[in-house]
């Protein structure tokens, strides 16, 4: 039997990501030169839309990778799966907010985000010793 090195067994039973269908390497000049970038893009529920983005970083979550951006549409901080994108154009446009304010302005409400759904947890959760009488 072929025996291989524990590191390589675990990674290779790991489910592979899925491929991206946006250029990585043209997003990441995007965020470096703060460039704009239109999208078709399709949500879980497999519903397209249209946005205008922002790109502040290139992110990953488990077996997908995340472009995160400011989302005209939505007048905020957006998080893009790139194997949900359907359709991409890199615009001439340049958005004029510093990255790194942006950066710190979407780690700033992440942070804010993490501590509300703590306090709904602490909040809803049973107790974790009934007291009996």
């Amino acid at each position: 039997p072929l025996l291989m090195e524990p590191a390589l067994a675990a990674a290779s039973s790991r489910p592979l990501p899925p491929p991206d269908t946006i250029d990585i390497a043209r997003v990441r000049t995007a965020i470096r030169t703060q460039g704009k970038i239109a999208l078709v893009y399709r949500d879980e529920k497999n519903d397209e839309t249209r946005r205008v983005i922002w790109p502040i970083a290139v992110s990953y979550w488990e077996a997908v990778r995340l472009i995160v951006a400011w989302c005209e549409l939505r007048n905020g901080f957006r998080h893009f799966r790139t194997d949900r994108v359907v359709g991409s154009e890199f615009l001439e446009a340049r958005y004029a907010t510093p990255r790194a304010r942006l950066r710190a302005q979407w780690k700033k409400e992440m942070e804010e985000s993490a501590e509300r759904r703590m306090r709904r947890a602490v909040k809803t959760a049973e107790p974790a010793v009934a007291l009996i009488e």
